[in-house]
């Protein structure tokens, strides 16, 4: 990274990601607020948290004078929530009013101990159980019962009633599809559920299975890494289905290993400005998971709004004016903080369902 913005204080991995910044220290207004990022830069998940930091470091770069009194400090913590808890002893020690976690593992691993701490945290973590009861925490990003909802009303829309899924073990896609059976009516069936170790790269007998039965839609949850396995054995066996999922459909090297296997794909998420996309893309060359770096991009933008209006290194502060959000018209679209009777409270913009070119 070259250029004028605003001051990272870059560790572990992301000290051979970027080069030195300017560096914005305590203005005479206003204390600095350290804010501590904790995402995976490194690793199979790395697009998705290498966009997270993206959008924080493209919103100070973009209006450095609004981001004068905020300083990231920024760690690798490879999506393993055993390095996303010494990423937060470490943010405390380092003087952060507020941590970031990128991702439900992270934020999971995380939360416990900022509430231990009483330290305020912003969480992109769609799972609605991690947090929920902390009253220092704020998910920043949708809950993953909107995007199963939104999925599963298209589905509805094409007539699709007998579905069969694959899914990777794992706390993210635990929550997605138990809001999606659940919400399923009558007529409407999971045919085929079949979960697998994140590790695994073998799906022959998967794909067997998955062509013995009769189904109309298949809906890969699959962990980063295991796409292009899967996509090629369907291939070799001709399993040809319609394919739904989640956001990792995002993941440009996850779309690129399936081989053409999730071109038509569709997944829910939330809108992207194309003008962002456009200047995100002249920025850092890519657009994979460009949804994610457009919430940390609004993310920022709000932090450094409260950032003026405490006038302080406030952590607290800070969340409550990110709790009084309204109407706030961002790259993601429209945003507003709400406080849902069964999934606490969070900051929500619109869904939609996208579709794999």
């Amino acid at each position: 990274m070259t250029g004028k913005f605003i001051r990272a204080v870059l560790l572990l991995d992301l000290l051979l990601l970027a080069s030195p910044a300017i560096g914005f220290g305590e203005s005479p207004e206003r204390a600095t607020l350290r804010v501590g990022i904790s995402a995976a830069l490194s690793g199979p998940v790395a697009e998705f948290g290498s966009a997270a930091v993206h959008g924080f470091i493209m919103a100070s770069e973009e209006n450095p004078e609004a981001f004068r009194a905020l300083e990231w400090i920024v760690s690798d913590d490879r999506y393993d929530p055993k390095a996303a808890v010494n990423n937060f002893h470490s943010f405390r020690a380092r003087g952060a009013a507020l941590v970031f976690t990128a991702g439900v593992a992270p934020s999971e691993a995380v939360e416990p101990l900022a509430r231990a701490f009483a330290v305020p945290l912003l969480m992109n973590c769609q799972d609605a159980r991690v947090g929920r009861e902390n009253p220092l925490a704020v998910r920043v990003v949708n809950v993953s019962a909107q995007y199963s909802l939104a999925m599963l009303k298209h589905l509805r829309q094409r007539g699709y009633k007998r579905f069969a899924i694959l899914a990777a073990s794992s706390t993210y896609t635990d929550a997605l599809l138990d809001v999606f059976s659940k919400a399923l009516e009558p007529g409407e069936t999971i045919v085929t559920l079949l979960r697998y170790d994140t590790s695994t790269t073998d799906f022959r007998t998967a794909v067997t299975q998955l062509k013995a039965e009769s189904v109309d839609a298949l809906g890969v949850y699959l962990f980063p890494g295991q796409f292009g396995s899967f996509f090629r054995k369907a291939r070799e066996q001709r399993l040809h289905l319609p394919v739904f999922g989640s956001d990792t459909f995002e993941s440009m090297t996850e779309v690129t290993t399936a081989q053409g296997g999730l071109s038509g794909a569709v997944f829910a998420s939330n809108k992207v400005d194309p003008e962002f996309r456009r200047r995100y893309v002249a920025r850092f060359g890519t657009d994979a998971q460009i949804t994610t770096a457009a919430n940390s991009y609004d993310v920022a933008q709000l932090l450094a709004r409260a950032s003026q209006a405490c006038r302080s290194s406030d952590g607290v502060c800070i969340l409550e004016q990110l709790r009084q959000t309204a109407d706030y018209t961002g790259v993601t679209g429209t945003l507003h903080y709400r406080d849902h009777p069964q999934f606490g409270g969070f900051l929500e913009a619109e869904v939609v369902i996208k579709t794999v070119d």
